[in-house]
């Protein structure tokens, strides 16, 4: 058994929270780079196997209604394990609960109705993405929820920012998911060239 292997197999989450950190860190080379992909799929098995592993079956349960909308105690139930897994934040990339948590509220359509207590425990949204982008500042993928969150609530001047700044910050930002900004911002130019 590899190091790999043998480091998926002992500490399941360190290296589910590796991943879910190098992903947001290189995700354009994962998807591009015929070498990273290569490794990537080398990876793979052992990566599997971590991420089905009963240590990680809260975390990635969590990860999956984040990347979704969607409604209903699930997801409270695990925004509520993300407000609790104080232990994460002690692993390599473990800040990442914060965006898993903050991207949960933002795609939980009911997520207003959960226990006081669960939002109380965890940042705000808007500081749930910046413990990770302090963790690990070139992310241009977390800037760029953040900067999706902003916009959402209609701070439009805070969302520009946090997405130059990403810009700036992630040198790879183009094969990012910020790579869909500078069309937002064409658009907006085109259709409202006085307000924008």
């Amino acid at each position: 058994m590899g190091e790999i292997e043998a480091a998926a197999a002992d500490r399941p989450m360190v290296a589910v929270m590796t991943f879910f950190g190098a992903a947001q860190i290189h995700y354009g080379r994962l998807m591009e780079d015929p070498e990273a992909k290569a490794a990537f799929k080398y990876t793979l098995p052992s990566l599997k196997s971590a991420m089905q592993a009963p240590a990680a079956a809260d975390f990635m349960t969590a990860s999956a209604l984040a990347g979704e909308k969607g409604k209903g105690q699930e997801r409270e139930d695990a925004a509520r394990y993300l407000a609790r897994a104080n232990d994460l934040d002690a692993l390599p990339y473990g800040a990442f609960r914060y965006v898993t948590f903050a991207n949960l509220v933002n795609e939980t359509e009911d997520a207003a109705k959960w226990d006081p207590s669960i939002q109380a425990a965890m940042p705000s949204r808007a500081d749930c993405f910046w413990r990770f982008i302090a963790a690990a500042p070139w992310t241009a993928n977390t800037y760029y929820d953040l900067g999706n969150t902003l916009y959402g609530e209609y701070d439009m001047p805070k969302a520009w920012r946090v997405w130059d700044l990403g810009r700036a910050a992630d040198p790879d930002w183009k094969s990012s998911l910020m790579r869909g900004v500078p069309q937002l911002e064409a658009r907006l130019r085109r259709d409202f060239p006085d307000s924008f």
